[in-house]
């Protein structure tokens, strides 16, 4: 049962008071089969002892890892009722020991002596008082060695009981304590220990020595704990943490309570059972109680926890009120600083302005004074224009008439240009009635002659009979009218280069009379249109030769006007320029001040753009600091949860162990 107790409370405590399973944690046990057929639970390997180091003393240590989450603690049981210890057996490795060196095996012989004098040994085997000396350790005989073998394993698991031989269960009795040097040996050897691989036998007989007295250490921390840590009563108020400190204080404080609960249950029960005694119940229900006060305890703890998150978070949302308080009265204080600048601004340049308001005036007024010069030397030459007018025998109203008479002429003047303009205008219509006509005539004629064409043509189709000389009816006169001028009258006789007697009446046949006729009368309706148009052509150009010389007299006063004119625009050009120069000044500022303007509201949408981007930043902080803290508290309540499962699990492993035993004694009975 002592390996049952250790078991028990390196799976649910781990044990956080006992160096040696601090430790030695690595590796999870596992069930292995006994010679006898039953399953039970190894022991951890936290029990197994490695080699000695290049001193030769002492076992090495477990690897130190830190703790894992288990989905299921292993208890391991008593080895009792001829059980047997099943463990994983460690990765063998060559014992690295000088077992050879003389000096180290004194060394080992004088530390199995002492410990098997010191724990009895004579006395429990037929040896009698002192028989067990150093020679004999060191010339020792196969029933010796075995029989030392057989006493420290009985320490291990008093009651494990030997089906064979101990030489033929020696192999697998190492091998499930965990003896990592059976590589050294085979089980063909184990006959004959004090042969050539003495030196062999005795490192395995000092580790065996050493794992005893290892397992005594842990018996007795066991017995102090449950003598001077007992149960503690567990109805003791309890306070959300509220530092890590305190956390890890608080954990710990569970780690050693359970651990105290399961080491007084667990102790309890291996008395008890020493004492062949199997009634359990008592021991059970004050177990049971202890655990259910213990959960009590978590689970107030769990509420102060939900208490505690409940203020956080009002007290948050009142920190992040002030902040949104803050951040307004922050915005005003802002706004009120830029406020207060700006005013400096207008300020400062009211200052400035009206520190050069006195050179300003004094410009206005000797510009006054200028100006008032200007105008009396104007108004004395005005004086002296009239009193030489008054001298010459003119009066203003006497200019106001000639002015009148001057805009009278001009007036005249533009209607002849007018005239003059429409007079051009119908030369060059008739000009361009004479270009009609001939493209009319050319027309007709290339008409005509297709008319006759086609008429000789059908004539021919239907009758049969042809033309000999089909040129006698046409008329050819594209060179006469290409050779016309078109300033020059259109006469007929010219077209046809004959007399004046010629007439196509006698060039045509009879069957062509009305034909002729036709075109007789539309040439004199022609003729007579030309000859009117001759007559009205020297009409107006005996008109146009008289206007001529009004035109050449209007003209020269047109030019001396037009001097004048521009001698008067080139004045108004100055004037007008100097208005522009004024113009582009007031421009120019106009425009420097609309660009401070711009700058100034660029400026502050700037700084509303800032003040929008710390705002934002301040939000997300903010958040992330309450999922920050959402979060703390999810895995504060989630460590509690899976605490109190690890424990309920392990309370249910160990009621099923002790179960299991309580079952084997009732078989072995």
């Amino acid at each position: 049962m002592v390996s049952s107790a250790v078991g028990g409370a390196v799976a649910v405590g781990h044990q956080a008071g006992n160096p040696f399973f601090a430790e030695s944690r690595e590796g999870a046990p596992r069930r292995r089969r006994n010679s006898a057929g039953s399953s039970i639970p190894s022991l951890n390997r936290a029990v197994s002892l490695g080699g000695a180091g290049a001193g030769g003393v002492g076992g090495s240590r477990g690897s130190g890892e830190p703790r894992k989450k288990r989905s299921r603690s292993t208890l391991p049981a008593s080895v009792g009722l001829g059980g047997g210890i099943a463990a994983v057996a460690p990765a063998q490795r060559k014992d690295s020991r000088p077992l050879r060196d003389k000096n180290f095996q004194l060394a080992i012989e004088e530390e199995i002596l002492q410990y098997l004098q010191a724990h009895g040994f004579d006395r429990d085997t037929q040896f009698a008082q002192g028989a067990l000396t150093l020679k004999i350790l060191q010339t020792p005989t196969q029933k010796t060695y075995m029989l030392i073998f057989r006493w420290l394993y009985a320490r291990v698991d008093p009651n494990y009981t030997f089906k064979r031989s101990v030489e033929a269960e020696f192999y697998d009795c190492l091998k499930r304590l965990g003896c990592p040097f059976l590589a050294d040996i085979n089980k063909s050897q184990i006959s004959a220990v004090g042969g050539s691989q003495w030196h062999k036998f005795l490192g395995l007989l000092h580790w065996f020595v050493k794992f005893n007295s290892r397992m005594d250490s842990i018996r007795e921390q066991v017995d102090n704990v449950a003598i001077n840590e007992p149960a503690q009563n567990i109805l003791q108020t309890t306070r959300a943490a509220a530092t890590v400190e305190e956390q890890d204080q608080i954990k710990q404080n569970y780690e050693r309570l359970l651990e105290s609960l399961v080491n007084e249950y667990t102790m309890d029960t291996y008395k008890l059972f020493l004492l062949r005694n199997e009634n359990y119940g008592a021991m059970k229900a004050k177990f049971e109680t202890n655990v259910e006060k213990f959960v009590q305890v978590i689970h107030l703890d769990i509420n102060n926890l939900q208490n505690e998150n409940e203020k956080l978070l009002a007290h948050y949302d009142t920190v992040l009120g002030k902040t949104q308080e803050l951040r307004i009265a922050k915005e005003k204080l802002n706004n009120l600083q830029n406020d207060v600048a700006k005013y400096q601004m207008y300020i400062d340049d009211f200052t400035a302005k009206q520190a050069e308001r006195p050179a300003k005036l004094h410009n206005m007024q000797r510009r006054a004074e200028e100006h008032q010069k200007q105008i009396d030397e104007l108004k004395e030459q005005i004086q002296r224009l009239l009193e030489e007018m008054k001298l010459r025998g003119l009066s203003l109203e006497r200019v106001e008439d000639l002015n009148k008479q001057k805009e009278i002429l001009l007036q005249t003047l533009d209607n002849l240009a007018d005239q003059s303009d429409k007079l051009i205008a119908s030369m060059q219509n008739k000009k361009l009635e004479n270009k009609t006509l001939k493209t009319r005539i050319s027309a007709l004629l290339n008409e005509y002659n297709a008319s006759i064409e086609l008429l000789f043509e059908r004539r021919f189709q239907k009758t049969g009979r042809s033309v000999e000389n089909i040129q006698e009816y046409t008329l050819d006169l594209e060179k006469q009218l290409a050779a016309v001028d078109e300033n020059s009258k259109l006469v007929y006789n010219s077209l046809f280069n004959k007399g004046p007697e010629y007439s196509m009446e006698d060039a045509l046949t009879n069957r062509f009379v009305r034909l002729m006729e036709d075109i007789e009368v539309s040439m004199e309706s022609l003729m007579n249109d030309i000859t009117e148009l001759e007559q009205r052509q020297r009409f107006l150009e005996e008109n146009i030769e008289s206007k001529e010389w009004d035109n050449m007299q209007l003209a020269q006063k047109l030019r001396a006007m037009q001097e004048q004119n521009s001698a008067r625009r080139r004045e108004l050009e100055r004037e007008l320029e100097s208005q522009k120069k004024i113009a582009f000044q007031l421009q120019n500022r106009n425009e420097e001040t609309l660009r401070q303007i711009e700058l100034r509201i660029g400026d502050a949408k700037a700084l509303v753009q800032d003040k929008k981007a710390e705002l934002e930043q301040l939000k997300v902080s903010l958040q992330q600091e309450k999922k920050q803290t959402e979060q703390q508290m999810l895995e504060r309540v989630q460590y509690i949860e899976n605490f109190r499962v690890t424990i309920q699990e392990s309370l249910n492993q160990t009621s099923d162990i002790v179960v299991e035993e309580l079952q084997k004694l009732k078989l072995d009975q």
